[in-house]
């Protein structure tokens, strides 16, 4: 398979070993946005491309998609135009609107295989939490508490960035509770069915490259409730500008007891554990770490590697590889636009 990576952030620092490393893969060219600065990063044998336009003029069979919300839905309209497999980065657009546009522009192809990379669902820990959910380690569901509480947005000195502009589809709603949103499915199986939520700005204005102050429209943190089928609760919390955070943790309670996930900067393998509280006793449960042709210090890698890979073999014919798709994208930006529509009227919202 041939594949376009477009986007120069983490498309080439994420994306393009993890589609290298695949042995039935080639990664042709990678296109930022004709800043050139990518060029020094790239592999030998692969070309740059100073637009998604040149990128797409070159003959590929598929295309991977990492650039912000705001430019996502054209991109990926032109690659399904020309009959290509999709690998879209998440938020998957900006809205639940041009989630849905792309869904049915999907299913107009369906020669075409689409997924989206909720790359948290790969991660070893997280994984053996879901194997424990479904073996009834803790019963009957009852709760779940996801927090994912970072520094590294905190210092009032990083740069302004896309990322805090609420009209690139900056902030954190798209960046991480889109995350959150696939996972407390992904988990539980359970369709959201009502959100309240409150969002805020913790650093109010950043420089620019240019050495300009700009004001930051984008929120930088979020708290949610939230209803799921067969009463099952939910809260969330999620910062990615506070001091001394402790990263990811999710709390499942049931019937029978409680599982713990938590996930530490700097966000190594090691820094990964469950601990299952059943019947007065609390144990911790080991975590197997899959073996793999990539960099494991950073588990994200080892997560995409795994989320490309099920999206690679998907297109090559495998029917058993399931890879997050479009409707999974769909899903969560219904619970998204949910959580911006409550936050903007100050109640809860009904999905």
């Amino acid at each position: 398979m041939r594949i376009a990576i477009i986007g120069g952030g983490f498309g080439v620092s994420g994306h393009v070993p993890a589609f290298s490393a695949m042995p039935s893969v080639e990664v042709v060219v990678v296109a930022d946005s004709g800043s050139g600065k990518i060029k020094s990063q790239l592999p030998k044998g692969v070309a740059y491309a100073a637009s998604w336009q040149d990128a797409l003029s070159v003959p590929v069979d598929a295309v991977s998609i990492v650039v912000p919300p705001s430019r996502q839905r054209e991109i990926v309209s032109a690659a399904l135009g020309l009959r290509k497999h999709v690998f879209c980065d998440k938020p998957f657009g900006l809205n639940a609107s041009e989630a849905i546009a792309m869904h049915e522009e999907a299913v107009s192809v369906p020669d075409c295989t689409t997924a989206i990379n909720y790359q948290f669902r790969f991660e070893p820990g997280i994984q053996e939490l879901k194997r424990k959910i479904e073996s009834g380690a803790v019963g009957a569901l009852h709760s779940v508490d996801f927090s994912w509480i970072t520094a590294g947005r905190a210092s009032p000195q990083a740069l302004w960035t896309w990322r805090n502009d609420i009209k690139a589809g900056g902030g954190v709603i798209g960046a991480f509770f889109s995350h959150a949103a696939d996972l407390l499915w992904w988990l539980t199986q359970k369709e959201t069915r009502s959100v309240f939520g409150q969002s805020g700005i913790l650093v109010r204005q950043r420089l620019d490259e240019t050495g300009q102050f700009r004001a930051v429209t984008a929120e930088d943190m979020i708290t949610a409730q939230l209803q799921l089928e067969d009463g099952l609760i939910a809260s969330c919390r999620i910062s990615n500008c506070q001091e001394g955070g402790d990263g990811m943790r999710l709390e499942v309670r049931g019937t029978e007891g409680v599982l713990i996930y938590r996930h530490a900067p700097p966000f190594n393998p090691q820094e990964q554990s469950i601990s299952l509280s059943s019947k007065g006793q609390t144990r911790g449960i080991p975590i197997p770490h899959p073996q793999l042709p990539v960099d494991y210090a950073d588990t994200r890698l080892g997560a995409v590697y795994q989320s490309v890979s099920r999206f690679v073999r998907r297109a090559q014919g495998d029917t058993y590889a399931c890879p997050p798709d479009f409707l999974d994208g769909l899903r969560a930006h219904k619970v998204m636009d949910g959580l911006r529509r409550s936050v903007a009227q100050g109640q809860c919202v009904f999905l």
